[in-house]
């Protein structure tokens, strides 16, 4: 995907801040890692939460149709005034470069933090959003019945439909760089790699229900979640996957590849700082549907 503690970048531990949305309840944070979890900002359904590489920005956004943004470390939130049934939200790792989604098919890019928003020229239905660090390239996909994957190189300005499945596509993932990109289909129980910005597309792995994935900076670590099956990773950039624990929603991996959140609807928290080989169980049984974390 922490907060007003005093922010000295050569000491902060890889991944210190990390956000996590519940479902028709409030947003919750971490400063140590993962480790334990408080409550902030307000109670709400929460569907996407993006946090930028130092923690010091976060957006978080909800199907009532608003979108919240910290510039604190998620210690206070402030309301940004434009209205949509937001379904997702990603951005850079500065955190200026941010893109949200609604479920109607509208994307909104800011490029000022998440303070101003502006709708983009992109037309057709969109569940899930992700942004390189740079910002430059993202990645978005469809979810109601069409499968379709959308990659834009200028910021989220412009986009082109590069591949398109058929079925519900639940989620996507990009490296730092743009270079490589995932899109996890639930219904098609497949998970599609691209290698070259999202030119091309071909299927990798086995077959699930797929529901979220993340990309480590450099593309080598990747790792996608199943809903109800078990989640797997890669530490050949998406060339071969094995299993890496329980089922989840929502997953986001450090820059390194090193540490992984994962959240699940009516579950716990888990957390692994050893790539993914071994995980513990953390927080408490919540509707957790989305998590970001910072380097």
């Amino acid at each position: 995907m922490g907060h007003r503690i005093l922010y000295i970048p050569a000491i902060l531990a890889e991944s210190k801040y990390q956000t996590a949305g519940i479902f028709g309840g409030f947003i919750y944070r971490s400063t140590d890692a993962g480790a334990t979890w408080n409550q902030t900002g307000i109670s709400g359904n929460w569907l996407g939460i993006a946090v930028c590489s130092s923690g010091k920005y976060q957006t978080a956004v909800n199907n009532g149709g608003r979108i919240y943004r910290s510039d604190d470390y998620g210690i206070t939130w402030s309301l940004v005034s434009i209205t949509g049934a937001w379904y997702d939200v990603s951005m850079s790792a500065s955190g200026q470069y941010q893109t949200a989604v609604t479920n109607g098919g509208l994307v909104y890019v800011s490029s000022d933090y998440g303070a101003n928003w502006n709708r983009s020229s992109f037309s057709g239905s969109i569940a899930h959003i992700s942004v390189s660090s740079s910002g430059q390239y993202q990645v978005c996909v469809s979810l109601v019945n069409e499968g379709k994957v959308y990659v834009s190189s200028d910021y989220g300005v412009t986009w082109s439909l590069k591949y398109n499945g058929g079925v519900n596509v639940n989620g996507c993932a990009v490296s730092g760089d743009g270079k490589y990109m995932l899109a996890v289909w639930s219904y098609g129980k497949r998970i599609y790699r691209s290698t070259d910005y999202g030119q091309t597309w071909n299927a990798v792995g086995g077959t699930g229900y797929w529901r979220s994935a993340s990309i480590s900076e450099d593309g080598k670590h990747q790792v996608v979640g199943d809903i109800n099956g078990v989640s797997v990773i890669s530490h050949d950039y998406g060339v071969t996957w094995t299993n890496c624990g329980a089922s989840c929603v929502a997953v986001s991996m450090s820059s390194s590849g090193k540490f992984i959140t994962k959240v699940k609807d009516h579950s716990s928290i888990y957390i692994s700082s050893d790539y993914g080989a071994t995980w513990k169980t953390v927080g408490f049984g919540a509707y957790w549907f989305d998590v970001s974390i910072s380097d």
